[in-house]
């Protein structure tokens, strides 16, 4: 008889290996020795960046309407009279 056939224990086996190297390696990328990894860092910085950036990019559009308005405003009160 012939043992080219895969069993249910060999493939628990296996799985249970193969999830445990992937445990490791996340745990390596993500989290060295119980701190955050650099990588983990700097995607975190990279966000912060980024929602910042949104945030004056959303205040600067603001100024820029607010001071567009205020210009017409007064232009149309200096050559049309205010009316």
């Amino acid at each position: 008889m012939n043992d080219d056939y895969v069993t249910t224990k060999d493939c628990e086996k296996h799985q249970k290996a193969t999830m445990d190297l992937l445990k490791e390696i996340n745990n390596r990328l993500f989290r060295d020795n119980g701190k955050k990894s650099y990588q983990t860092i700097q995607n975190e910085h990279g966000l912060f960046i980024k929602v910042q950036l949104w945030i004056l990019s959303v205040i600067g559009t603001a100024l820029i309407v607010t001071m567009i308005s205020l210009i017409l405003g007064v232009f149309e009160f200096v050559y049309m009279g205010g009316k």
